[in-house]
């Protein structure tokens, strides 16, 4: 199977909708066998798991749609990540991947960065659950390790409070004291919402950066430097 990135969205997408597991299972094999990168193939993902959220918040598709698309692609992106693992390489330190806000529950593109930053070097630590900040930092402080990074995410608009709230609380930790943070959203398209989460409103240091994209922060934690 050939085809441009919109090609291997559209029939992934197609193949969801369908609940044809095997099917989309076939397009991210393509994407594998035609030696498409990790993040390409992320990309791909993400962004019809993007057009699958737009269509359930349109009710054009039901929740057990939803679901079956999510867990679908959670279980591509694992697969993709396990043919693609890059092996040896520079540590370049420790890093902590983790849902911010309690109550958040969408992770997909968290997921992607935890198994991104691991293809690159880093020794991640990735908290997935929807947690009460108190009880992940205790999590963290128990593992005994220092984090070079902090990675976040959120997707829903109104936790951009919780948002600010919770990059303050990391700041204010010695654990995270010399950490650089960055946070993902799509939201952060928006000047307003990357302003709040640098805290550029607020003239102190929150994110040291924000995207909405994979790619973009990628390349800004490439050149970080970390503890090797």
């Amino acid at each position: 199977m050939k085809g441009s990135h919109g090609d291997f969205r559209d029939r992934y997408l197609r193949a969801v909708l369908d609940r044809d597991r095997a099917k989309a299972e076939s397009v991210v094999d393509s994407m594998i066998g035609g030696g498409q990168p990790l993040l390409a193939i992320f990309e791909t993902l993400g962004e019809a798991q993007v057009q699958i959220g737009t269509l359930w918040e349109e009710k054009t598709i039901s929740v057990a749609d939803e679901h079956f698309a999510t867990d679908t692609t959670m279980e591509m992106i694992g697969k993709a990540a396990r043919r693609l693992k890059v092996q040896g390489g520079v540590r370049r330190g420790s890093a902590v991947v983790l849902n911010c806000v309690e109550g958040e529950f969408h992770y997909v593109g968290l997921r992607m960065f935890a198994f991104l930053l691991s293809s690159e070097g880093w020794d991640v630590e990735f908290v997935e659950r929807s947690l009460s900040l108190p009880r992940v930092l205790e999590y963290l402080k128990g593992l005994g390790r220092k984090f070079n990074l902090v990675c976040l995410t959120f997707t829903m608009e109104y936790n951009i409070g919780s948002v600010v709230s919770t990059l303050k609380s990391l700041r204010a930790d010695p654990l995270f004291k010399d950490a650089v943070i960055v946070v993902g959203s799509r939201l952060l398209r928006s000047k307003r919402n990357r302003e709040m989460v640098t805290g550029a409103t607020s003239k102190e240091r929150l994110a040291d950066y924000c995207s909405p994209s994979l790619r973009d922060g990628l390349a800004f934690v490439n050149g970080t430097k970390g503890a090797n």
